[in-house]
């Protein structure tokens, strides 16, 4: 176990946060049987190895439980940090895709109307071959009756 030792509230709020404590947090000094000296947290204390999930009433606090906690934050909040920029980075990918997918789609749906279009024409110019042809075997076949008729 390690050594309990008496905080201020100054060292106490450095420890946890860097900065002074909350006026809120009101920890008290309680002597052991021993005679050591350390705060209590009266409703929520826990020492650095018991669970989060499972506090204890009326757990002495040391100095290095608060470091430990403190480190655990800051672990946390850097961690937070880390997931945040992931998000951030995923969302600005997702917003690229969405902007490249209405693109591609534009792109397919003018793709569509030129292939229409091109088939219509298609078929408009078949329709005109179509009738040429006809024409000219019409002007073959009127110009071959006139030819076989002056010969006999």
């Amino acid at each position: 176990m390690t050594s309990i030792t008496t905080l201020t509230k100054s060292e106490f709020g450095a420890d946890l946060f860097g900065s002074e404590a909350h006026s809120s947090f009101q920890p008290s000094v309680r002597t052991t049987s021993t005679g050591q000296r350390g705060f209590v947290a009266p409703d929520y204390s826990i020492s650095p190895h018991e669970s989060i999930d499972e506090p204890s009433s009326s757990v002495l606090l040391n100095k290095s439980w608060f470091q430990w906690l403190g480190r655990s934050i800051f672990k946390h909040q850097a961690r937070i940090q880390v997931l945040e920029a992931e998000v951030k980075a995923k969302s600005s990918k997702i917003k690229f895709l969405e902007v490249k997918i209405e693109a591609l789609e534009d792109q397919a749906a003018a793709d569509r109307a030129k292939a229409a279009e091109d088939r219509a024409k298609g078929a408009a110019d078949r329709d005109q071959l179509m009738q040429l042809i006809t024409r000219l075997q019409d002007d073959v076949a009127r110009h071959y009756s006139r030819c076989t008729c002056g010969a006999s």
